[in-house]
C-alpha cells in the first residue's frame, strides 16, 4: 500500500513516550502509530456516537437511540469482559490455593517423618566396628568412657 507523507503536531512528553514504545517493540514510530489506528478501529469502543453519524438527521433522530447508547453497550461489554476475566482470575487463585495447602501437607508429612527417623536412628545401638552383621541386637555399644579409652590407648 502506497504511503502518505502528513505531519502531526504532539506534545514532546508523547513524542518521547511514542519513540520509547517503537524501540521497545522494535519497528518505527509510523509502524506503530499505523498498528495503534488499526487496532482502535477493530475495538467495539470504538463505534463513533450516534450523533457523529452521517445518518443522524433531525428526521430519524427519533428512530435512532440516544447518543450515549452505543457507549454505554460498549461500556457494558467491556464490563462484562472484565467480569469474565475477573472470574477466570477467581478460579485460578482458589486452584492455586488448593495446591499451596496440598503443598503444605506434605511438606508436614515429610517434616513428621524425618522427625521420626531421627529419632529411631539416635535410639538405635551404633553397629559394632568387627563386622559381626546380624549379632547387632545382642551386643551392647561401648561407653563413651569405654571408647575415650579404647581411643588414647591406640
Amino acid at each position: 500500500m502506497p504511503k502518505v507523507k502528513k505531519t502531526f503536531r504532539i506534545e514532546e512528553e508523547t513524542a518521547s513516550h511514542l519513540g520509547e514504545l517503537a524501540a521497545r517493540e522494535g519497528v518505527t514510530a509510523t509502524e506503530l502509530l499505523e498498528r495503534a489506528i488499526r487496532a482502535y478501529g477493530s475495538e467495539p469502543y470504538a463505534e463513533p456516537y450516534a450523533c457523529h453519524t452521517p445518518s443522524h438527521t433531525p428526521e430519524n433522530a427519533a428512530d435512532e437511540p440516544p447518543a450515549g447508547a452505543v457507549a454505554d453497550d460498549a461500556a457494558s461489554v467491556a464490563v462484562a469482559a472484565l467480569a469474565e476475566q475477573l472470574a477466570v482470575k477467581d478460579r485460578q487463585i482458589a486452584d492455586l490455593s488448593a495446591a499451596l495447602v496440598s503443598a503444605q501437607k506434605s511438606i508436614e508429612q515429610a517434616h513428621a517423618l524425618h522427625a521420626a527417623d531421627k529419632q529411631a536412628a539416635l535410639a538405635e545401638p551404633a553397629a559394632p566396628a568387627d563386622g559381626a552383621g546380624g549379632q547387632t541386637a545382642a551386643v551392647q555399644a561401648p561407653s563413651r568412657w569405654r571408647r575415650l579409652r579404647d581411643a588414647w590407648r591406640g
